[in-house]
């Protein structure tokens, strides 16, 4: 069996009791297979670019302040397995025919999303196996599951 052990701990400072919470307003979703390369979920240092294929985008998702959530959840398997869940909730007002263009095409597609935190953070959902919409809620809101 292998020995799995800790081998740091976590301090806190004041600063991070001063920390802002939640997600900003803004959300970019890209199309996974739109990635000239993977993402390396395993890396160990900060991502700073994102290569995608030749014109292909990042598209913009504005909510209201406060409107958009995402967390990463610990899954633990009976054999002992550890992965983390990717959810995006994206509250998101569609109220013309393009708009509702954009969320069927949602429900179809496969997406990774970079959240903006209201810390001017960047945090990556869906980098390794994609995100997909599992439920949506006409005129209000989105939710992305791996």
């Amino acid at each position: 069996m292998a020995n799995c052990t800790i081998t740091a701990g976590i301090d806190i400072i004041c600063n991070d009791l001063r920390r802002t919470g939640g997600v900003a307003k803004n959300v970019w979703l890209f199309n996974i297979p739109n990635l000239r390369a993977s993402i390396d979920v395993d890396s160990t240092t900060y991502i700073t670019t994102i290569e995608l294929n030749t014109y292909a985008t990042l598209y913009r998702f504005e909510g209201a302040k406060f409107s958009h959530s995402a967390t990463a959840n610990l899954v633990k398997t009976d054999s002992g397995n550890v992965s983390f869940t990717h959810e995006l909730i994206m509250k998101v007002f569609n109220t013309n025919p393009t708009d509702d263009q954009v969320l069927q095409d949602l429900t179809v597609a496969e997406v990774g999303a970079i959240v903006q935190t209201n810390n001017d953070e960047f945090f990556i959902y869906g980098a390794g196996n994609g995100l997909s919409a599992s439920a949506v809620k006409t005129r209000v809101m989105t939710v992305l599951r791996p």
